[in-house]
């Protein structure tokens, strides 16, 4: 049993970095939504594993932490379901993916380029556009020209 509650406060984080995928597994609800992405950081594999037992928004920051190891884990799932899926989760949750690189989006989307043969699409952009903060707003529109 992964006893999150038992642990004092001040040793919680040090806990959490020897211990990312238990704390994944079996107290992801008790997690904080900083806890839970830090997690995800250290252990790709059981957050992408983990994010369907989320609700869309923890989904999306586990998803947001572990999509460049999606593909390797969705051997046998069709590849646009898992670019809708992320699709989905980017619109509908651009602050946790936003959140997820220090980089933001333009970071994000090469990425997701990279590791998912996956590019920013207009509906994409458009939802980023209208949902984000203005200085997103402007590092996604720079990414978008430097594309052209």
């Amino acid at each position: 049993m992964f006893a999150l509650d038992k642990i004092p406060p001040h040793e919680r984080g040090s806990y959490l970095l020897d211990h990312p995928k238990e704390a994944l597994q079996f107290a992801a609800d008790s997690l904080s939504d900083v806890e839970l992405a830090f997690c995800s950081q250290f252990d790709m594999i059981t957050a992408f594993r983990c994010r369907t037992k989320m609700t869309p928004e923890r989904n999306a920051i586990l998803l947001a932490h572990s999509y460049l190891i999606a593909f390797s884990e969705s051997a046998g799932r069709s590849l646009s379901d898992l670019h809708e899926e992320i699709r989905a989760s980017i619109i509908g949750f651009p602050q946790q993916w936003r959140n997820s690189d220090p980089g933001g989006f333009p970071s994000i989307f090469l990425g997701l380029s990279e590791y998912l043969s996956m590019e920013p699409d207009p509906v994409i952009v458009t939802a980023l556009l209208i949902k984000t903060e203005p200085e997103d707003q402007q590092a996604i529109a720079n990414f978008i020209a430097s594309q052209i």
